[in-house]
């Protein structure tokens, strides 16, 4: 074994973590100083190897903070796209390069191996493009993520991500309406003002904007019954899964946005009865949503 020394800055060292129910092909996936692999064959339990400086591993209490904040954005980044939530990891190994450990062959924290579930060759294709898109797409979003002027939305994914994992269907509303309340929110007289300026932004990137109106306002109402317990509601998936996918178009368009909350959302009231105001609205949304398009499609 050949004897690594070198500067504590340097990306020298490399940390492993095991994620449940991330999906990666057989090949695995490399971008930059990420290598996430299969574990033990495992199709949907991976190992996520990040290389690191020797600093960073030595500071044991910011550095487990800085990881799961870096990582939490790109599973809710991943997470529009596939709608699946991903459990952040209770630990982690960690070694130093060397000839005997060479990048990505850091042996994984104990993995219990269980019944292993069938993905078809399209879905493993299909979520692991997912993730390539994550990992390249928190590389030039990273700003949004530690901007304070976009704090609504570092929360409002959050929620919209938390909800994802919850199983009950009541809750699971309400998780959905805090993330877009993030977005739409005007203070006042909630519920329509939310429903009208969802549906003015979808139908700007195509979406039918009577339809968007009409689930967004009665899901509201309901929403509104389960938080102040006035009654038992009877709320179906299927509009649940309806309003996730309105907020993954809202928020994969918010996050190439080069404008303020203010702006967006005093535009989209003008749009009612103002069509150059709607016009002018559409160039900016429309722009942003090809921008994430392009960076979804690995076209940059």
């Amino acid at each position: 074994m050949i004897s690594l020394v070198s500067k504590v800055n340097e990306k020298n060292w490399q940390v492993s973590f095991v994620f449940d129910g991330l999906v990666v092909p057989e090949e695995g996936i490399r971008y930059k100083d990420i290598i996430v692999k299969r574990c033990d064959k495992r199709v949907d339990k991976a190992q996520f190897i990040m290389r690191v400086t020797e600093e960073e591993i030595k500071n044991e209490k910011a550095f487990p903070k800085k990881f799961e904040k870096d990582v939490a954005n790109i599973l809710q980044l991943y997470a529009l796209e596939t709608r699946r939530y991903i459990a952040l990891p209770s630990g982690y190994v960690s070694a130093p390069i060397s000839n005997e450990t060479p990048f990505g062959k850091i042996a994984p924290k104990a993995v219990t191996i269980e019944i292993e579930p069938l993905y078809s060759p399209e879905i493993v294709h299909k979520l692991s493009s997912a993730l390539e898109y994550a990992l390249r797409a928190y590389e030039s979003l990273k700003n949004v993520f530690e901007d304070s002027s976009r704090a609504f939305l570092q929360h409002g994914l959050k929620y919209y991500y938390m909800a994802l994992a919850e199983h009950d269907i009541q809750r699971r509303v309400i998780d959905l309406f805090i993330a877009l309340e993030t977005l739409f929110s005007p203070g006042q007289e909630t519920r329509y003002r939310i429903s009208l300026r969802t549906a003015l932004f979808l139908s700007l990137v195509g979406l039918d904007r009577k339809k968007v109106f009409e689930t967004v306002y009665e899901l509201y109402k309901k929403r509104s019954k389960i938080v102040h317990g006035v009654e038992s509601v009877d709320v179906s998936w299927e509009k649940v899964f309806s309003l996730e996918n309105y907020l993954r178009e809202c928020f994969r368009t918010f996050l190439y946005l080069d404008r303020a909350k203010d702006e967006i959302t005093r535009m989209l009231d003008e749009s009612v009865y103002d069509e150059e105001a709607r016009s002018e609205l559409e160039k900016i949304v429309v722009a942003a949503y090809r921008k994430w398009r392009n960076e979804r499609n690995g076209e940059g």
